[in-house]
């Protein structure tokens, strides 16, 4: 099915799904929810290795029945120790209080403009960030101790209107569905 809009009812428009037809919208919310479906399919292995990732880091107690019923179910610490060191190691590495955020200058830079520029904006961005989005400390935290366990984590960033500055939360892999083959996330076809 094939929409043409007028692109400047769309851009005009504070919702663009009110410039659709019934069929429409049917049609686009099939087709998202089947990709979504697909998308899923195609990380069910990723999934279940998640699941089994997260028991061991945790530490869940199972009962076993092999070789015997009650038979010792002992789980040594290893994943979450390396976990540990890890964020331990990768913290002060990565977030060097106060810049936090480093601007480059990029081209010719004669008169220093840009690297001036590059300072100041750098010392901003890097008070956003600590200053500014309270939780920032909390999910970079988070994510360097997820990160080692189950091999890939997100952040995600933008502006809050509500609270009048950026905000940066601490998205999870499982979280994040797109198409297990996708080569990027900018490639994909759904995020």
């Amino acid at each position: 099915m094939e929409f043409k809009l007028d692109i400047t009812n769309v851009a005009n428009s504070s919702n663009v799904m009110e410039l659709l037809s019934e069929g429409q919208q049917n049609h686009i919310g099939r087709a998202v929810v089947e990709g979504y479906r697909a998308d899923l399919q195609s990380r069910s292995g990723w999934e279940k290795q998640n699941k089994n990732a997260n028991k061991l880091a945790l530490q869940i107690m199972e009962r076993k029945s092999t070789p015997w019923p009650g038979a010792s179910n002992i789980k040594f610490p290893l994943l979450t120790v390396a976990a540990l060191q890890f964020s331990a190691r990768a913290y002060p590495a990565l977030v060097k209080s106060p810049e936090i955020v480093k601007c480059r200058v990029i081209g010719d830079d004669p008169g220093g403009q840009k690297k001036a520029r590059a300072t100041r904006v750098s010392t901003h961005m890097s008070y956003q960030v600590l200053e500014e989005d309270e939780g920032w400390e909390e999910h970079m935290d988070k994510l360097l101790m997820t990160l080692p366990i189950l091999g890939s984590a997100f952040k995600k960033t933008y502006y809050d209107a509500v609270a009048g500055h950026n905000k940066s939360e601490l998205v999870l892999a499982q979280d994040l569905v797109l198409n297990y083959y996708s080569a990027t996330i900018e490639d994909s076809e759904r995020v």
